[in-house]
């Protein structure tokens, strides 16, 4: 869980305070919108909503089974002996795990 929040900009951020409590506690998005105006500065239930789409939307793009890799080559020598990679073509597709 805490490498999630710091992907989402750590826990004293406002993304990652909404990660921390309403992912990981639970809380409804109005109760976490009043405990964040009771130590903070007030927020809607509209932003809160809009933070956690932008969460989740982060969230997905940076999990492991969305990541594509460059596979890993090693160039020719600098003598000139052996190939230069061939470059694969792009893919919709995620690669296997």
């Amino acid at each position: 869980m805490w490498s999630r929040i710091i992907v989402v900009g750590g826990i004293t951020s406002i993304p990652g305070d909404l990660t921390w409590h309403v992912l990981g506690f639970q809380l409804s998005l109005r109760q976490w919108a009043f405990q964040w105006a009771l130590d903070h500065r007030p927020v809607s239930e509209a932003t809160a909503k809009g933070v956690l789409i932008s969460v989740l939307t982060t969230l997905a793009l940076n999990s492991t089974s969305c990541r594509w890799e460059a596979p890993r080559y090693q160039l020719p020598a600098a003598d000139g002996a052996g190939e230069w990679p061939r470059v694969r073509a792009w893919s919709a597709e995620a690669p296997a795990p």
